[in-house]
């Protein structure tokens, strides 16, 4: 899974949590949780934090992303 900056369209962060490819990724209405689903059959849930995602990303001169 990877997060990228719409801005400079840069991937700035890959999250490797399945085996084979995220076919479907889905968010909730409440936007609190993102489901993934790959070719392995796995579903995953991941946990949205809206604090830090209202306060933005914060980087390092060398790009990396801080948590």
């Amino acid at each position: 899974m990877k997060l990228w900056d719409l801005s400079t369209h840069h991937c700035i962060q890959t999250t490797v949590a399945h085996r084979s490819e995220i076919w479907t990724m889905v968010v909730n209405q409440a936007q609190d949780l993102v489901f993934t689903g790959s070719g392995e059959g796995a579903l995953k849930v991941w946990k949205i934090d809206r604090e830090a995602f209202a306060q933005g990303l914060k980087g390092t001169e060398t790009g990396e992303v801080l948590d």
